[in-house]
């Protein structure tokens, strides 16, 4: 395991997931575990070299990774509200048909997971439903968050500026279908980028480590997806969602196998959103109220069709588009003509012609920071 700051450790080695050692002081509190029980003597040696025992685990969602990796460990569980909910609905026969779902999806690995002496998956000790803290000589906080699953959670290490995100950043198309909130998970996305909680170092579920840029693809993705399906509530139209989708799936372009699994998955999930949105959640109200405001949405559409070569050609700027003005993180229910830049450049250091304009012909603008847009490679690419 890699230390990336001082007691936190972390391997990506492990088949699909991110897994975390931190040293608190008194004890080592585990961040996900290798799903494997064959990996467990490796990830239990690099436990022991650190010569403390390891107190909790905590499980940063429900996905069936997460779950597999609780079977081994013989700790206290913490998790998120969500993931306790789904471990109980799974039941008596939870753990048979975990390990035969695993054994299923992974097929093409050539290494199944041995059914466990146990009868159920062990149910958290410690629910997370807000925050929880875990005082010592450094401090753990597992709070609960909008992401790719109802039981969600990050792991936020203050003294050391470390973020264990889960899968609620990571390297590669979710597919939203299990979101209970697609909108509410892109706000908490662009806090992140933004500076809140201040990290310096993000671990994602799975993926390489970096800074808070490594959100940015994700973020963008979700951005692009709450694009279209709002332009498509202005105008009173049903989007067609497979298009929606195929043009996601651009952005984190996945071999032939992968496209077939993750296609239906994500116009289910952009589905839900829509519906999301028109039931007024999670910022579905605003957009609701704007859609009667056809002469606005006509009115910002032809100040785009005028302006728009001219402010691609400014400085920073990789898109235009129209939306709702984003203020601390979140979206407000203002409609404006968005200007996407890769950064934000203070006034004083730009030059005149590249400076964009608060308005335009009385369309209100937001200049919103998006990083460079691209493609990113298939897996292995």
């Amino acid at each position: 395991m890699d230390e990336i700051a001082p007691g936190v450790y972390v391997s990506s080695v492990y088949p699909g997931i991110n897994v975390g050692l931190v040293v608190t002081g008194r004890w080592v509190v585990a961040v996900d575990a290798p799903p494997f029980s064959s990996d467990h003597q490796a990830w239990r040696k690099a436990a022991r070299a650190i010569g403390r025992p390891i107190r909790y685990l905590i499980l940063t969602d429900d996905h069936p990774d997460r779950l597999l990796g609780a079977l081994w460990v013989g700790v206290p569980i913490i998790a998120g509200r969500g993931t306790w909910q789904r471990i109980r609905e799974r039941g008596e026969f939870g753990v048979q048909a975990l390990v035969e779902e695993w054994n299923r999806c992974h097929a093409s690995q050539g290494k199944p997971i041995p059914l466990p002496d146990l009868e159920r998956i062990p149910l958290p000790e410690v629910v997370v439903d807000g925050r929880v803290t875990l005082e010592d000589e450094v401090s753990v906080s597992v709070e609960s968050i909008p992401g790719p699953s109802a039981g969600s959670v990050w792991v936020w290490l203050p003294q050391r500026a470390v973020l264990f995100t889960g899968d609620g950043a990571l390297h590669g198309p979710p597919s939203l279908s299990e979101s209970p909130s697609p909108t509410r998970w892109l706000e908490v996305l662009t806090r992140l980028e933004e500076g809140t909680p201040p990290a310096r170092i993000v671990v994602p579920g799975r993926g390489p480590v970096g800074g808070p840029e490594i959100v940015r693809p994700l973020t963008n993705y979700l951005r692009y997806a709450h694009q279209r399906l709002q332009a498509a509530l202005f105008r009173g139209k049903s989007p067609d969602l497979t298009v929606v989708a195929e043009e996601l799936l651009q952005l984190f372009p996945p071999s032939e196998r992968e496209r077939e699994r993750l296609l239906p998955q994500i116009r289910t999930g952009l589905e839900r959103w829509l519906e999301e949105m028109k039931s007024g959640d999670a910022g579905g109200e605003s957009l609701m109220r704007n859609r009667g405001k056809m002469d606005e949405m006509d009115r910002i559409r032809t100040v785009k069709a005028a302006h728009e070569a001219e402010l691609m050609r400014k400085a920073n700027v990789v898109g235009v588009g129209i939306g709702l003005r984003q203020r601390g993180g979140k979206y407000t229910g203002e409609l404006v003509l968005v200007v996407s830049v890769t950064h934000k450049v203070p006034l004083d250091e730009l030059d005149p012609g590249d400076v964009i304009p608060q308005q335009i012909d009385g369309v209100p603008v937001d200049v919103q920071a998006v990083g460079t847009l691209r493609a990113l490679g298939a897996p292995g690419s």
